[in-house]
């Protein structure tokens, strides 16, 4: 069934194609009579002209026609020769557009939007607080409507100036409610739920939210205040342990005294490690690790910011743990956002409910663009039997039916492999949505024109390959005969530039130098394999030698010494040298240059070839609408 789907898939490409098509009123060309159509032919242009800095090295639409008309007619020609309908292209072209599917509904994909707008919440605060009606992870939908509506009454309560904080101590969820009063502290972007975020950062503060959806239940959400993100601060500490009214007003006295102590000049570090009850923090000198206001207790965060430049104490302030001394270290603002980029991209992609999130947008936006049709009497009655079997259709979406057994297979398979924790109504949900999807990719050539262009050039892209192959570079490599005469009517196509015949020579020492110079002296036409033997009787590993003919480039010695390059970092002055000269240009062999000649060899054949389709299928240009596009870029 997937393979018949697959080369459904591939022959509505050609559909799809052909409706576009249609909708034009004129082709840019016929090639044998075959229209072809100026959007084609605007996208490869475009493309072909891509990553030139220099406009003069671009091609215009003018000059790029005779290689877009060449191009056209070998995949023409391809098609005319059915290598279309071969099992190995539809393969191949199927994979394809498996991926390329993937890719355009990759729906939690991290999109520079994304960053941007998390980059931004960084660098907000929000101070917030909630109640919250918690749901059961499998709430059915009679659940979620009571969780709503009681949540809407809550919120009417709150409008008519019930406070808040009493209804978060008597109705909210959250198990810290009754200590906090609903009260989340400040927090910055990243930090909650996507769903909470969201509608947090939507509002004012004094604003009060409707009813938000998360995992957790349905959340009424009050802004308190927002302001900028001060980033992260590290700070030291001396604490004291008090909960007694006497106990406080003896630690604050120290306290006081220990602040005195250490703006007359005493060390904090000494005091902390002296005076502090934080055993962890007093053996480091009471020096605590970084933190934003959403880590640490609310009051010893604001006395921790209040703080305005390093080496700053504080007076002694209260917190549950007992009172305090704070000395600010270092405040580290939120980073800029180049610097932090690919972590918030990184955090995002790990991020599941991000994910989610991306999900349900999309899902949402496929439903607006799809109509979709559910059978509720035959859902009802497959969900009040248990989910049997029926012939009926259970959904459509666009003018696909779905029947209602294909579903309850998908749902006894699920289920039995999940036992008591599946829920038919979820699974009905995410079936549908998945349906939903695989409709809109077997539809992606028909919906979006990027995802056309792109197969549409693979398509052609591998039947081009392939008659290449066949026709041109096969034959080319194997017909010896005809790269032999072709290179006795081309003898002198490609030749040697100005090369250096003779020696490269590094020396260790002065020694070993005047050694050779003597052996070159009385055997000037000594081989190499028998300098090498007389070096390794004399001076074993002290010479490095290289002979032979020597093109610019190929060796850093000859290049500096001979051709004026750049100087070689192990050059040795007076040690190294070369001895040779510089031979005048000559022909390649064809040994020498067999890769060059086999090229040309296929390019001449290929236009043979090309000039062969170009009589068989007669080309017209529509000059007139080829002028508009003259002006492109």
């Amino acid at each position: 069934m997937k393979a018949f789907l697959q080369i459904i898939a591939s022959c509505q490409l050609f559909v799809a194609l052909a409706l576009t098509a249609s909708a034009q009123q004129e082709p840019l060309l016929t090639i044998g009579g075959i229209p072809v159509f100026k959007e084609e032919f605007v996208s490869l242009y475009k493309k072909s002209n891509q990553g030139f800095v220099d406009d003069s090295l671009k091609t215009s639409p003018r000059e790029y026609l005779d290689l877009f008309i060449n191009y056209k007619l070998k995949v023409i020609e391809a098609e005319k020769r059915g290598m279309d309908t071969l099992a190995s292209f539809r393969n191949e072209f199927n994979q394809y557009r498996e991926q390329l599917a993937r890719q355009f509904m990759n729906f939690s994909e991290v999109t520079e939007d994304d960053m941007q707008e998390a980059y931004r919440r960084m660098c907000t605060e929000l101070n917030a607080a909630h109640i919250l009606l918690g749901m059961p992870p499998h709430a059915s939908r009679e659940q979620d409507s009571a969780s709503y509506r009681r949540c809407m009454q809550l919120r009417q309560e709150i409008v008519n100036g019930a406070n808040f904080e009493d209804l978060a101590n008597q109705y909210s969820d959250d198990p810290s409610a009754s200590s906090n009063h609903g009260h989340l502290g400040y927090f910055s972007g990243g930090q909650m739920v996507p769903e909470f975020e969201d509608a947090a950062f939507k509002l004012n503060p004094g604003e009060l939210s409707m009813p938000v959806r998360t995992k957790f239940g349905y959340h009424l959400i009050y802004l308190i205040d927002k302001r900028p993100n001060p980033g992260q601060i590290q700070v030291a500490h001396i604490m004291k342990r008090a909960t007694s009214p006497h106990e406080i007003t003896k630690a604050t006295n120290l306290l006081d005294s220990l602040k005195q102590r250490a703006e007359a000049g005493d060390d904090f570090a000494t005091l902390a490690q002296r005076y502090s009850d934080d055993e962890k923090s007093a053996s480091r000198g009471g020096l605590l690790p970084y933190f934003s206001s959403s880590q640490i207790d609310p009051a010893f965060a604001a006395a921790s910011y209040a703080l305005m430049k390093d080496g700053d104490v504080s007076e002694p302030i209260q917190t549950r743990y007992g009172v305090h001394l704070i000395k600010r270290i270092h405040l580290k603002p939120v980073p800029p956002y180049p610097e932090v980029k690919d972590l918030i991209a990184e955090k995002l992609r790990r991020n599941t409910a991000f994910s989610q999130q991306k999900r349900e947008l999309f899902i949402a936006r496929l439903k607006k663009e799809h109509s979709i049709t559910e059978n509720t009497n035959i859902r009802q009655k497959l969900f009040e039997k248990t989910v049997s079997g029926n012939d009926e259709w259970l959904f459509k979406i666009d003018s696909i039916s779905f029947p209602a057994t294909d579903f309850t297979t998908a749902w006894n398979k699920h289920r039995s492999a999940r036992q008591h924790t599946a829920n038919v109504n979820d699974f009905y949900n995410n079936y549908l949505e998945e349906k939903l999807i695989e409709t809109e990719q077997q539809q992606l050539e028909v919906l979006n024109p990027d995802f056309r262009s792109l197969l549409q050039e693979y398509h052609d892209g591998i039947l081009l390959f392939n008659l290449m192959e066949d026709e041109i570079w096969r034959k080319a490599r194997l017909d010896s005969v005809g790269l032999e005469d072709f290179y006795e009517q081309n003898p002198e196509l490609f030749r040697w530039g100005n090369r250096f015949k003779g020696w490269a020579i590094k020396c260790d020492n002065q020694e070993v130098k005047d050694f050779i110079d003597l052996i070159f002296e009385q055997a000037p036409e000594i081989s190499k394999e028998e300098l090498t033997d007389l070096l390794n009787l004399n001076f074993k590993d002290q010479a490095s030698i290289q002979k032979g003919i020597f093109a610019g480039g190929q060796n850093e010695l000859i290049d500096y010494l001979v051709w004026n390059k750049s100087r070689p970092e192990t050059y040795h002055d007076g040690l190294d040298f070369v001895r040779g000269d510089l031979t005048p240009p000559t022909p390649k062999t064809l040994d020498e240059a067999r890769g060059q000649y086999v090229d040309a060899y296929q390019n001449e054949q290929e236009q043979k070839w090309i000039a062969e389709l170009r009589r068989e299928y007669k080309v017209k240009v529509n000059k007139k609408l080829l002028k508009t596009i003259e002006s492109l870029k």
